[in-house]
């Protein structure tokens, strides 16, 4: 089922997901393996929210995989306000 949000919504979410943490790193990982290492890491050291750079020829697959972890937020984008 395709659910339809608005931008004002949307944005309501976003706002919500950042007020969890004062900090969301951003990472380029340019090795699949080190995926899941690190983002388990980042999220056990209380950082559950994460931003993957499309920098890499891996980066979809490295969020894909990321996104299968049951603690861990992730996104790709950039925040500007």
């Amino acid at each position: 089922m395709k659910v339809s949000i608005s931008a004002r919504d949307s944005s309501k979410k976003l706002r919500d997901l950042c007020s969890m943490t004062s900090v969301i790193p951003v990472l380029t990982v340019k090795n699949i393996d080190d995926a899941i290492p690190l983002a388990e890491t980042i999220t056990r050291g209380g950082l559950p929210i994460l931003e993957i750079t499309l920098r890499t020829d891996k980066a979809l697959q490295v969020i894909e995989k990321i996104c299968k972890l049951t603690n861990t937020l992730v996104g790709a984008g950039t925040l500007i306000n």
